[in-house]
């Protein structure tokens, strides 16, 4: 009975180290990547060879974007400066403007409202 007990706590003990094992392993780690011979140049999270949770992306036109990632695109809050001085501040997802957020203009002209797929559906 003693041999049981001791072999069902080795056995807990064992799922829960690779348990933890597992999760860890999904975790992002901090990289950097440059792509196109320096023209690209990204600095954040990275999982399984794509950007995932914060970083920031350099272009090689100079645009610019700070923020979250996820699966190598921009998906959550974070900051678009275009090289051509326009910027959007807000929620992201897929890659495109969708929710809440603040689109300036180069004259300095801010939109405030609600986005989506990348269009201003409803100004405030």
């Amino acid at each position: 009975m003693k041999m049981r007990i001791v072999f069902e706590i080795a056995v807990v003990v064992l799922l829960v180290s690779l348990a933890g094992f597992s999760l860890m392993a999904t975790r992002a780690k901090e990289g950097r990547y440059t792509l196109d011979h320096q023209r690209i140049v990204y600095n954040g999270g990275i999982l399984k060879d794509k950007f995932n949770g914060y970083g920031r992306l350099r272009l090689a036109s100079h645009d610019r974007y700070s923020g979250q990632f996820k699966d190598g695109q921009f998906s959550g809050e974070g900051v678009f400066k275009s090289h051509e001085s326009w910027q959007y501040t807000g929620h992201f997802k897929a890659g495109v403007p969708d929710g809440k957020g603040v689109l300036t203009t180069a004259g300095h002209k801010e939109y405030h409202g609600l986005f989506k797929k990348g269009e201003l559906i409803h100004a405030d």
